[in-house]
């Protein structure tokens, strides 16, 4: 929880890590992968993404072998980011056909949606716009939650852009934001203005993008968000 609202990494890092270490002394294998999967969650949130891949392989070993379909999941949507991050686009794609494949066979609409429209940020990242915005249109015929509904418009909005129609693009991506905005979701939002920022200023709104990645700049060093800094002083 601190890690999705805007607090240090270091501040979920050290709950996981006395939750891992209270786990071990007691036996309790599973709840060490669910400090685990926290924990790659926070290390992908700081930037520290071998280290994210590296828990978030243990927690999932450990969900798979228990049947744990919702946390596997959970899990695989952290290893793909980990690992779209880093470049690794057949590996992240791997992660997210992993987790479609569970939310399948689980009957469970929303592990199916959050796999697809994962899976077109990947897609997107690697550019490959036609395979993106057919995962989100995918994404979107399961009746996503408000919050998948916010993630999508974030990766359609940047896939639009990327596209040409900067227009309709920075539109959705302004509406994402504006929800992660209401919701105290700093990270996500962090995220998704940083593609807005793209947005303004592919669309010649110099002043507008410059703005926004000066606040994002400023708010990322503040809270340890070393990947959305690097991307903020790219912007």
């Amino acid at each position: 929880l601190h890690s999705l609202t805007g607090s240090r990494p270091d501040v979920s890092i050290g709950y996981c890590r006395e939750a891992i270490s209270i786990a071990d002394a007691q036996g309790f294998d599973e709840i060490r992968a669910f400090a685990e999967s926290c924990l790659a969650h926070t290390y992908e949130v700081a930037g520290r993404l071998h280290d994210a891949v590296s828990a978030g392989e243990r927690a999932l070993t450990i969900f798979e072998a228990r049947g744990n379909t919702w946390w596997a999941c959970r899990t695989l949507w952290i290893l793909s980011t980990a690992a779209l991050y880093l470049g690794e686009w057949e590996r992240s794609l791997a992660y997210c056909g992993r987790a479609l494949e569970l939310g399948r066979a689980a009957k469970d609409r929303r592990l199916q949606a959050v796999a697809a429209w994962r899976t077109g940020g990947t897609h997107l990242l690697r550019g490959d716009l036609v395979s993106a915005l057919r995962c989100l249109e995918d994404a979107q015929a399961l009746s996503p939650t408000p919050l998948d509904t916010a993630m999508i418009k974030a990766v359609q909005g940047n896939a639009l852009v990327k596209a040409g129609n900067t227009r309709a693009g920075t539109a959705l991506l302004a509406e994402a934001v504006e929800w992660f905005t209401r919701s105290q979701l700093h990270f996500s939002r962090t995220m998704t203005a940083l593609r807005l920022g793209e947005g303004l200023l592919r669309d010649g709104d110099r002043d507008g993008a410059q703005a926004l990645a000066g606040e994002i700049l400023q708010a990322s060093v503040g809270q340890g968000y070393r990947h959305a800094e690097a991307l903020a002083e790219r912007l």
